[in-house]
């Protein structure tokens, strides 16, 4: 009997005998299988709709399974697992309701930005309401220092995001902290970040005061996620601050590693024919400037020297690093000396895992000696940012030898840039407006893709676990965006880099960079990386013309 049918009151014995009251049972139960096969059987509705074209769900939706996500109902992608023959009791759903998207080509991805994660189409499920610090049934606390400038770009963002991502019934909500002054320094910054995490954020956009990166790290001490938009981080660093801090650019020794591989393959055993006079077409000799960003959280540039050494690079001269303690005098006297000792010991090609403004004083102290290197840079400390090494260093003769390698897309016109298709509404203001959306856009695509892989169970363990297990489709685009993901437990974001080399009279793609210079892209934007190594020789540096990324790229 049914538990949910009340038994009638008897009424005295039963006219039938026994044996068709057993057949009458039978009879009941096998109408009662037959509806259960039918329904089991029958097509469910065609939910999701990817794009370009609508595809009828035939199986169990994976978005439905904890495959993927850490929690029950998780998002998952994949195959999904085979149906139970008996399906647990679902829990409440969030008003009985399916929340869904549409996906973006072919494998289906979030959104059109070729760096979005995995597309997860739908989900229904409970969420478990407040999984963890800043989080609740409908809402994620966020929190950000962004100017008054940047507000109106970034809440339009986070409303892009919250209408394209999954985020299982939640939405993200920002907490502005743009005003919360706590001293210099990286005693100002732990301070801030102290008072930060007590206002209940699961998480906060890179503080770039300083890099932030003793924000950051005061931040994971106290159990809120952080992220950042500079190489400044080693691998171990945030593996060690696990499951708290993220990089968008891959982190600082992969960076080092990387570097070191490119240089073997593009430098070493050649001559430097992109040096000026007095050291052009010599056999290269190396030398090495390096400036610690942090010495509060601490990394070396000896995993760039040993990935050196272990092709064959031999480093003729080392600058002694600047430590960013040291008084003004004594920068610019170590600053001299290095330039000096540079140009007595021959070296033709400076490697500068340095600071803009360092070099800048370095490249003045060169021009005051006669002295015409070839300057190697990458990503470290805004070097592949047109407006900085426009407007920041200043020496055009020593410029017209700097080229090197980029972690971050390609520059592109405004209409061609992620951070603009999310906000299209926002009109262009400046060239440095443009570099903070950019870098508040990196942020929140981590963040977002982040909690859209942990699946409804949010904490920082699923977020850490979402994405270190998503494959990101990663398709070929016209803006040359570059290759993510957090495969091999990695923390970091990009995967490879696109070789440059600098310009000092083409234009740069936004509206305000006519004049002063550019950095110009190798091969239209082409990327390799440790993975994907690059073939040996010179790719044409210095060859016109100048691919800048001021020519319309399509957003493919």
């Amino acid at each position: 009997m049914s538990a949910d049918v009340k038994p009638r009151a008897s009424r005295g014995p039963s006219r039938l005998p026994g044996a068709a009251n057993i057949g009458g049972t039978l009879l009941i139960l096998i109408a009662v299988l037959s509806v259960a096969l039918r329904a089991q059987t029958a097509s469910p509705p065609a939910i999701a709709e990817f794009a370009p074209q609508a595809q009828q769900i035939k199986s169990a939706p994976a978005e439905q399974t904890s495959t993927l996500g850490s929690g029950e109902g998780g998002a998952a992608l994949g195959t999904p697992p085979s149906p139970s023959p008996i399906p647990s009791p679902s829990p409440p759903d969030l008003n009985g309701a399916i929340i869904s998207n549409s996906c973006i080509g072919d494998p289906p991805r979030q959104i059109q930005d070729p760096q979005s994660p995995p597309c997860i189409p739908y989900w229904k499920g409970n969420n478990g309401g407040p999984t963890s610090r800043g989080v609740d049934s409908t809402s994620i606390s966020i929190g950000h220092t962004q100017s008054a400038q940047q507000l109106t770009a970034l809440v339009d963002a986070v409303t892009f995001f919250n209408s394209h991502f999954m985020l299982y019934g939640r939405h993200i909500t920002l907490q502005d902290f743009s005003g919360d002054n706590q001293g210099s320094g990286a005693p100002g910054q732990r301070a801030e970040a102290d008072h930060e995490a007590s206002m209940n954020i699961f998480a906060a956009m890179n503080d770039n005061n300083g890099g932030g990166i003793s924000y950051g790290d005061q931040l994971a001490k106290d159990g809120v996620i952080a992220t950042y938009v500079r190489p400044y981080l080693t691998e171990g660093y945030m593996a060690s601050h696990a499951p708290y801090v993220y990089s968008y650019p891959m982190a600082f020794d992969t960076l080092e590693r990387t570097f070191a591989a490119w240089a073997c393959a593009r430098l070493k055993g050649g001559k430097a024919v992109h040096a000026g006079v007095g050291s052009v077409g010599l056999p290269r000799k190396f030398g090495l400037i390096y400036t610690y960003e942090n010495l509060d959280v601490a990394a070396t540039d000896q995993v760039f020297k040993d990935s050196l050494n272990s092709c064959g690079i031999s480093l003729t001269y080392e600058a002694q690093p600047d430590s960013g303690g040291e008084s003004t005098q004594d920068e610019r006297s170590n600053n001299l000396n290095s330039m000096i000792n540079m140009k007595t010991n021959g070296v033709t090609t400076i490697f500068c895992l340095c600071d803009r403004t360092i070099m800048n004083d370095d490249m003045q102290n060169a021009d005051n000696q006669g002295y015409n290197p070839e300057w190697v840079v990458s990503s470290y400390d805004l070097m592949d940012d047109d407006a900085e090494i426009r407007t920041i260093v200043n020496s055009t003769t020593q410029k017209q030898h700097l080229f090197g390698i980029s972690v971050f897309p390609m520059a592109r016109q405004f209409g061609d840039k992620p951070s603009t298709w999310d906000t299209p509404q926002d009109p262009y203001q400046s060239e440095t407006a443009e570099v903070g959306r950019d870098y508040m856009y990196r942020n929140l695509l981590l963040i977002a893709a982040g909690i859209q892989m942990a699946g409804p169970h949010l904490t920082p363990q699923s977020f850490q676990a979402g994405l270190q297990r998503a494959q990101f489709p990663n398709p070929p685009n016209a803006i040359m965006a570059g290759k993510v993901g957090f495969n091999g437990g990695s923390h970091a974001m990009t995967t490879d880099v696109a070789e440059f080399w600098w310009s000092n009279v083409d234009p740069g793609p936004l509206p305000d960079e006519t004049s002063g210079g550019a950095w110009c892209y190798i091969g239209h934007g082409s990327r390799h990386s440790l993975a994907d190594p690059w073939p040996a020789g010179d790719p044409g540096f210095f060859s016109p013309p100048c691919d800048s990324g001021n020519e319309p790229a399509g957003s493919g």
